[in-house]
C-alpha cells in the first residue's frame, strides 16, 4: 500500500516502510497506519534518497533494515528512538553529510557517545558518522 507517496507492507503484527522515493525530503514516520503500528524500516527503504534531510522515527519502531539509509548523502542527524532493538548491516553507509547518530537515553540496546553509535554495553562499535568532521578517533578501550 501507498500513504503519501511511501510504500508500505503489512504484516500480522503491524506495518513496515518499504521505500520512499528518492525525492523524499524531510519525514514523519506515523506511528500507526489504519491502526496498526509502524514497527519497521526494511531493507533498502530509504537507499538512494539523495534529498532526504530529516526524518523522525516513531516509537513503534524496532527495527531498522539493512541498507535502510544508505545514500542518503543529505540527511546530516538521526534520533534513534527508545524502542530501536535491532540495527541492520550498512544501515547508514554513503551518508556522507551524516554527523551525529543520537538514542533515545530511555534505548536498552543503543548508546550514542559524541554521535558515535555504540551497543548499549559500549563492546560494539556499530556506527562512525561519515560526515563527522574529527581528524582521529579512537575506538574506546573495551569494544570487542
Amino acid at each position: 500500500m501507498t500513504v503519501d507517496g511511501i510504500e508500505y507492507v503489512l504484516t500480522k503484527n503491524g506495518v513496515v516502510v518499504l521505500r520512499a522515493p528518492a525525492s523524499v525530503r524531510d519525514l514523519d514516520v506515523p506511528n500507526e497506519i489504519y491502526g496498526l503500528p509502524v514497527l519497521a524500516i526494511g531493507d533498502r527503504a530509504f537507499y538512494g534518497c539523495s534529498s532526504l534531510k530529516s526524518i523522525d522515527l516513531p516509537d513503534s519502531v524496532t527495527t531498522i533494515g539493512d541498507c535502510a539509509f544508505s545514500g542518503c548523502d543529505s540527511l546530516n542527524s538521526i534520533d534513534l528512538p527508545y524502542s530501536v532493538t535491532t540495527i541492520g548491516d550498512s544501515a547508514f553507509s554513503g551518508c556522507s553529510l551524516l554527523t551525529s547518530v543520537e538514542v533515545s537515553e530511555k534505548n536498552e540496546n543503543y548508546i550514542s557517545v559524541d554521535g558515535v553509535l555504540f551497543t548499549k554495553d559500549r563492546k560494539t562499535f556499530v556506527q562512525y558518522p561519515a560526515g563527522k568532521k574529527d581528524k582521529e578517533y579512537a575506538i574506546p578501550s573495551g569494544v570487542t
